[in-house]
């Protein structure tokens, strides 16, 4: 979703809280504040698992290296892996 229409959204939710009665409008708003929490966490989440996958990516990258290098004779076999 573009922030664009993120925006277009909060309005149109902001615009019908803003119609009903006062006693649903504050439980409206309270559930509104939460959601957004809630995207929040979500958002440092993905971001955080996304470092995880990078940090793992590094470490298969030597793996993988490794083991190219072996199946193509380029190295040795290590007496260690054996």
């Amino acid at each position: 979703m573009t922030e664009n229409e993120t925006n277009e959204q909060n309005f149109k939710i902001t615009n019908c809280i803003s119609k009903i009665d006062d006693e649903l409008k504050d439980r409206f708003k309270a559930l509104y504040t939460i959601q957004s929490i809630c995207k929040d966490f979500d958002e440092e989440e993905v971001a955080e698992i996304r470092k995880l996958e990078i940090q793992y990516e590094n470490k298969y990258k030597q793996i993988y290296s490794q083991r190219e290098r072996i199946i193509n004779s380029k190295d040795p076999l290590p007496d260690e892996i054996i």
